[in-house]
């Protein structure tokens, strides 16, 4: 067998050097293609053959055996030669420099012809059709060939080429760490999957693109069925419908459309709009006139104007599917756990097209199906549905004229609530705010409610990419099964329950959503909310000055909300989104806030006694050599009154739940439990006040111990024998001691253990 020398692949590898990968991997696609391209029909990719074709082209070790292969598919988009050509290609290929790279380890019976070769590459990789608008015939390449080993002819390429020993494959000028057959992670198909603008050529997927897109027929004309389906679409109301809970409409053993309203009960007999008005102002009297006008008539719409055999879009996120109603309305109590059981409403239906992609249609038809309202009518778009149907739909095209009510994001949705948007809580160690945070939260959202907030800790490594989102590393599955890792959008705290109070903007009835920042001092908050500490700034609940979404955000929120980016370039917090932060201002370390960030929240102080009423009357037993039966908030104001005398700030002192709720507050009687009381009172209270609050002190606050002072297990050691004895005598007077059990020793005049001395 004859093969092209080094020299005569090296020389054709330096005239094409300025290809993108992109093409290599097109290229090899379409050798697995054996008939004429025609555009958006979906083709199926042999993997075997392509991975081969893949590896005899660009790997420095080509391989014939692949575990685990799966086929890919394709569809050609309108006019993707030229538009290919002018995005990626850019100037024409030399034919003979192409011919020789792409066959360098073919083998040939003879010393074949230039233009031999030429033919040979054309019909092997299904050029034919488009030659003439890639390739040129260039300057003259001498092909020279010799009977050494392919492999040989290869290494001394590689070697003219200046590629180093350590690589698995070849691009047009470089050489990378991954086999060409590992489809998505090498650069001669991966980009092909999600390449900047390659949609615009073509769609490259792992599954049959004919379940999701809409294929033209190849004839490219009308049959008399598609006439028929057509016909049928405009002579038919046509429906939109959001199904957002729960569902199995889409089931093979059960396909329907439903609504909610169930509360209302089986409507079957209910005969005009007025008495099912009425029905309404029963269930919900205190529903203001405009949303019970609007969801009486969705419901109406639903139970009366609805026929068998009109048409329903539902709107499913970024898809939706097209059905024919085929049944009268009917209440279904036979609802399993499958789906929400406020989903009673329904009608039967056959789905005649599911998971059409938003993206496949004009923007008009798109934002037709982001209405906040549950059903609505849309027979200003029944041609565009009918060209869906029968596959002869073309984007931008379609036949609506008439604007409809569509309902996009409200920044202002007129949610009214007694509580502060931004919202700090602060004060000394243990005075209760996150409890009151928790608490009020409940009052916010409801008690059960566990869906519509988010709680996140600040600390001092916390950043803005934690706290909003940033591109992050996620494990993902391969063309061939594999584990693998791509990149992704992950969003952070903020952009969650942001996107949340978005989504319910569009509903009629508007709640709130809430996110709790515990601790908002101890992280850097400038650096954490960068340019979205600009929307803090309110003007009627919300944001008064609008931001720029970068491209990320943009891109984000038209994935979670739908649209283009372009529709999320400015974006502002609504009034349905609530932040309310804690705030200890005694702890070390922490980061200070300058006055304009502060300016932009209502903050509210907790006073070191403002929350004591629960723990009042709650006692418990210190002390070995001496019992002692005390009150907790009493040992601790008389604390706070030394710590107060002494001039160390309030937010240094002890709030009544310092120690925590669940111990000062027992769940039966007045009495704690004296062993968690007093493990906790050692390692907490007293721990703060030797190597904090009182750090300066110690001496005077401990002199009631005899042993030293200095040393922290001795502090506890001396409360496990004395009690509050080891505390001053102001301490120790001011304390309520329920009852007292002395065992033999000798106090001095004021009443405090006499020193060993």
């Amino acid at each position: 067998m004859y093969f092209f020398t080094s020299e005569t692949i090296a020389q054709a590898n330096k005239q094409i050097s300025y290809l993108d990968a992109k093409v290599g991997g097109l290229l090899c696609i379409l050798s697995c293609l054996d008939k004429e391209i025609e555009e958006n029909l979906n083709y199926t990719i042999n993997g075997t053959l392509l991975r081969k074709q893949l590896s005899m082209v660009f790997d420095k070790t080509p391989r014939d055996s692949f575990d685990n292969v799966k086929s890919s598919y394709i569809i050609f988009a309108k006019d993707w030669v030229t538009t290919f050509f002018r995005r990626y290609i850019k100037t024409k290929i030399d034919l003979t420099a192409c011919s020789v790279f792409f066959l360098r380890r073919n083998g040939f019976e003879r010393e074949c012809t230039e233009e031999e070769v030429v033919k040979i590459f054309i019909d092997r990789f299904n050029l034919k059709p488009f030659a003439d608008k890639w390739f040129f015939e260039g300057k003259k390449i001498e092909l020279e060939y010799n009977q050494t080993d392919v492999e040989d002819n290869q290494s001394g390429f590689y070697s003219m080429m200046k590629y180093n020993n350590d690589f698995k494959s070849i691009l047009f000028n470089s050489v990378i760490q991954k086999s060409a057959a590992d489809l998505k992670a090498a650069g001669q198909i991966q980009t092909l999957y999600s390449g900047s603008g390659v949609q615009t050529c073509f769609l490259l997927s792992d599954e049959p693109l004919d379940h999701y897109y809409i294929m033209r027929n190849s004839n490219n004309s009308k049959t008399e069925e598609d006439e028929d389906i057509s016909s049928d679409v405009l002579n038919h109301n046509l429906f939109g419908i959001h199904i957002k809970e729960k569902n199995t409409a889409l089931s093979e053993e059960n396909p329907h459309i439903c609504i909610g309203w169930s509360v209302l009960g089986d409507l079957s007999s209910v005969s005009t709009k007025e008495e099912l008005a009425d029905i309404f102002a029963k269930e919900w009297p205190e529903a203001k006139s405009r949303a019970q006008g609007q969801n009486v008539g969705q419901v109406w719409r639903f139970v009366n104007d609805m026929q068998i055999g009109d048409y329903v879009v539902f709107a499913d996120g970024n898809v939706f599917h097209i059905g024919k109603i085929e049944s009268d309305y009917y209440y279904d109590d036979a609802i399993g756990d499958d789906q929400s059981l406020d989903y009673k409403n329904s009608r039967k239906v056959v789905w005649l097209k599911k998971n059409i992609q938003r993206s496949e249609i004009s923007y008009s038809l798109h934002h037709s199906l982001m209405t906040a309202m549950s059903v609505w009518t849309m027979n200003d778009y029944r041609a565009a549905i009918a060209n869906l149907l029968n596959g002869t739909y073309i984007k931008d095209q379609d036949d609506a004229e008439t604007e409809i009510e569509i309902s996009s994001i409200r920044f202002s949705t007129g949610y009214q609530s007694k509580f502060a948007r931004n919202r700090i809580v602060f004060g000394a160690p243990g005075t209760g705010k996150s409890f009151t945070i928790n608490k009020e939260r409940k009052e916010l959202l409801g008690s059960d409610n566990e869906t519509d907030y988010e709680r996140v800790t600040f600390h001092p490594d916390y950043s803005y990419a934690n706290f909003v989102g940033t591109y992050k590393p996620v494990p993902s599955i391969d063309s061939e099964g594999k584990d693998t890792i791509t990149y992704a959008y992950v969003p952070g705290p903020f952009m969650r329950v942001y996107v949340n109070a978005l989504k319910n903007s569009r509903e009629d009835l508007t709640k709130p959503y809430l996110l709790i920042i515990e601790e908002i001092n101890r992280a850097n908050v400038a650096a954490v909310f960068g340019d979205i500490f600009q929307l803090l700034d309110m003007e009627g609940n919300v944001s008064e000055y609008p931001i720029q979404a970068s491209e990320d955000i943009k891109a984000y929120l038209a994935k979670e909300l739908g649209g283009v980016p372009s529709d999320y370039s400015k974006i502002r917090i609504p009034d349905n989104m609530f932040i309310w932060a804690t705030m200890n201002s005694a702890d070390q370390g922490v980061f200070p806030m300058d006055t304009a960030f502060k300016r932009r929240w209502d903050f509210t102080y907790l006073g070191i006694n403002d929350s004591d009423e629960d723990i009042q009357g709650k006692y418990v037993e210190v002390g070995s050599i001496e019992k002692q039966h005390i009150e907790w908030n009493s040992l601790r104001k008389a604390i706070n009154d030394y710590l107060a005398s002494e001039k160390i700030n309030e937010d240094k002192q002890l709030g009544p739940y310092f120690i925590s709720r669940d111990i000062v507050v027992p769940q039966n009687g007045d009495k704690m439990d004296s062993k968690r009381f007093c493990d906790v009172f050692k390692h907490k209270v007293l721990m703060y006040l030797f190597d904090d609050a009182a750090k300066q002190k110690r001496n005077r606050l401990f002199e009631g111990y005899r042993g030293d002072k200095t040393r922290y297990s001795e502090i506890c050691k001396g409360f496990d024998e004395q009690g509050i004895g080891i505390f001053n005598a102001a301490i120790q007077n001011q304390v309520e001691v329920v009852d007292l059990v002395t065992n033999s020793i000798e106090l001095d005049e004021n009443d405090m253990y006499k020193s060993e001395e």
